[in-house]
Parts: C-alpha cells; sequence; structure tokens
C-alpha cells in the first residue's frame, strides 16, 4: 500500500513538473504569436520616406524591419525613450541596425551611434528582449527644425549647379565643393553628419560620405556609405560606394580633406577607384549586408580625366599635353599618376628638366611650379605659382 502510494506521488510530482514546462511553452508560444503580430502591424504601417531608396533598410524583413521603423520614427520624433519591445539573438544586432540607419538617413543628423552615451539599451535580458532605448540627442528639435530648411537650400544650390552636368562631373563638383569648403576635424559634436559638412564646415569621414551620398541621391545618382576599419583595425573609417552608367567605384574625400589641412595639395587618390585599390588601406565592416563590388575603371579621375600615363605612352609628350591643357584653362595645379612605378621614378628623378622641356615647347619664360608627389600611388602633383 506504502509503495503505491509513494509511486502516486511521483507521478503526481512528475506530472506537476511536466505541466510547468507545458506551460512555459504554451507562454513562449503564445509571446510569440503576440511579438509577430506587433511586427506585422509595424511593417504594414512603415513611415519611412522613400523607404524603397534606403539601400540597407529596403532588404531588412521582419523582426529587424520593424526595429529600424520603431526607431526611426523615435528619433525624428525627438523621443528620449524609445519603446522597442522586441526579442533579438544577439544583444549587438540592435546597434548594427541603429548604424545601417545612420548609414541609410542623412537626414538623421540629431543623433549618431559614435560615442558610448549617445544610446543604452534597456534589456531584459531572461527573455532577451530589449524593452526600450534611451537616446541622447546631439541638438534638440528647435535647432534641427531652423537647420534643416538651411541645409536643404544648400543641397537645392549645389543642384541647381550641377543640373546641366554629367555624371562624372556632378561627383567631381560635389566632391570639390565639400573638400573645398570643409575641414578634417573629428573633435566637433557633429563630426559624423552633414550639419558638420554643411553649416559648421568642420566633420571627419562618415560626415563627408552621408554628405555627399545625400547630395548625389537627390541629383538622381546611385550612391550609399559603407562603414570598415583601417587595415590594422585601429580606427573606423567610412566611405561611399556609387553607380556610374552599369559600374560600381569607390569614393573616399578624406584623404584630400586631410591633405588640404596638412599642406593644401588635392590629389583625389580615391576618386573612383577599385576594391583591389582601396582595400589596400581599409576593409569592409563584415556585419553588415553585403555591398556592391566596385570594378569599374572608366570613371576613376585619373583616366576619365586623361591624366593618367600608360606604360606604351611617351611620358615628356603625355605630361607636356597635360600641363598645357592645365595651363590654357587658367587652372593653377594638376595631379598626373603613372601605371608604371619605373617611369614615375624616372620622371620624379628629372622633374626640373621635365617641366623646363614644356616651358620650351610652349615657348614660355620661366614660371615658378613647385611639385609634390605620392610615391604609394605613382602620383605627381603640379602647382604653377
Amino acid at each position: 500500500m506504502r509503495k503505491i502510494i509513494k509511486i502516486i506521488l511521483i507521478s503526481i510530482l512528475s506530472l506537476s513538473l511536466s505541466g510547468c514546462s507545458i506551460l512555459s511553452g504554451f507562454s513562449s508560444f503564445f509571446s510569440n504569436i503576440k511579438e509577430e503580430k506587433m511586427i506585422a502591424k509595424i511593417v504594414s504601417d512603415n513611415p519611412i520616406p522613400d523607404f524603397e531608396d534606403r539601400y540597407y533598410l529596403s532588404q531588412l524583413k521582419d523582426k529587424d524591419l520593424a526595429f529600424v521603423i520603431i526607431a526611426y520614427e523615435g528619433l525624428m520624433n525627438f523621443k528620449e525613450k524609445i519603446d522597442i519591445n522586441l526579442t533579438f539573438d544577439s544583444q549587438q544586432r540592435p546597434l548594427e541596425l541603429l548604424e545601417l540607419i545612420q548609414y541609410d538617413c542623412p537626414e538623421i543628423y540629431q543623433f549618431t551611434t559614435n560615442g558610448s552615451t549617445n544610446v543604452s539599451f534597456n534589456w531584459i535580458l531572461s527573455k532577451d528582449e530589449l524593452v526600450s532605448m534611451d537616446i541622447t540627442y546631439l541638438m534638440n528639435e528647435e535647432q534641427y527644425n531652423l537647420s534643416y530648411p538651411v541645409i536643404e537650400d544648400k543641397i537645392q544650390n549645389l543642384l541647381n549647379e550641377i543640373q546641366s552636368l554629367n555624371d562624372f562631373d556632378k561627383e567631381l563638383y560635389v566632391y570639390d565643393y565639400i573638400v573645398d569648403t570643409c575641414s578634417y576635424n573629428e573633435n566637433t559634436i557633429h563630426y559624423s553628419s552633414p550639419y558638420g559638412v554643411l553649416i559648421e564646415q568642420e566633420a571627419a569621414c562618415l560626415g563627408f560620405s552621408r554628405t555627399m551620398q545625400w547630395i548625389l541621391k537627390e541629383a538622381g545618382m546611385d550612391c550609399i556609405t559603407v562603414g570598415g576599419y583601417s587595415k590594422e583595425k585601429e580606427s573606423g573609417h567610412a566611405w561611399n560606394i556609387l553607380k556610374l552608367e552599369d559600374e560600381y567605384y569607390s569614393l573616399d574625400l578624406t584623404a584630400d580633406t586631410n591633405r588640404k589641412e596638412n599642406n593644401g595639395y588635392k590629389m583625389y587618390l580615391y576618386f573612383n577607384v577599385t576594391d583591389d585599390f582601396i582595400r589596400k588601406d581599409y576593409q569592409l565592416q563584415s556585419s553588415l549586408f553585403n555591398v556592391p563590388e566596385t570594378k569599374g575603371t572608366k570613371y576613376n579621375y585619373y583616366i576619365y580625366t586623361d591624366h593618367y600615363v600608360y606604360n606604351h605612352q611617351d611620358y615628356q609628350t603625355k605630361i607636356n599635353d597635360i600641363l598645357s591643357q592645365t595651363y590654357l584653362n587658367q587652372n593653377k595645379e594638376c595631379v598626373i599618376q603613372f601605371e608604371d612605378k619605373e617611369t614615375y621614378e624616372e620622371v620624379l628623378s628629372n622633374i626640373s628638366s621635365v617641366y623646363s622641356n614644356w616651358l620650351m615647347e610652349m615657348n614660355l619664360s620661366f614660371i615658378p611650379a613647385s611639385f609634390a608627389n605620392v610615391e604609394e600611388y605613382n602620383v605627381i602633383y603640379f602647382q604653377f605659382n
């Protein structure tokens, strides 16, 4: 009898424990259904303007898409606490998604993911649920509303000036405008935004890239911002990928904004280059979406402007043509790239005689000039003084 009672008690206890497990499973099941319904509702009410033109965001689905919609709407309404209530497998994912918003939405310049104090995440760790985000803004809503029309006017003025140009010349015009008017400074509050570039005229790589993207997209061109790291992973970096005709190119303004501050030379080293070229110095952030491979060469700055000396060309004749075109167009400077390292070194070691030969061909008296070079890329810079 005692044995029977013992067996019954054990059976009841087992059923009780099994029941707890079943109830827990039911609870999780219904929580998932509730979350899925919430996600479907958020996605169906997507308020993000020009959504299909957002390269990264338009590829998101389900939970990731719901998160960026909630975040975008909260950021544009300057909410200091944005309720999320979504579960994630990785606590890193919400930050990655915020970075995608930053890359895809240059109009969100009141907030940046750069800096550890700008956003904090509130989790229920036992459920992997992100309850909310606390946001610290770089400006208040009134400041944003005052600055946005100013930025719009600046962009519209640029669009008016480039509307009759081909796409390469549009890109070059905007590039020169940013490089010539904005100083490199990564120690300002708005260094990562178009506000820093167009209003304060001080910014760093992410600010340059987002501004270039904003203007070129307004001009009807395909252009995105991409993020990565220096090869040694010592620092983050950002640049652009754009499409000209049917090919993609990498574009990085930062080298010239830095160079301008250091010695005044504008070299166009990273103007429409390939992946192979830019990845000598930088690598892409692998956790984000794959981006188009950049293999185009036709619209590289040196090749398209005919400032490239091929191995089969007589370098003196080619340099004479480039210097003559520069002089006759009343320009003060030009840069020339050489396909071959040996030719580049020969020209560099005889630069005075090369320049004198051009003066003789043009029947010009002596015109003072200065020279600079970037050995790694076989580039020589000429400036008429």
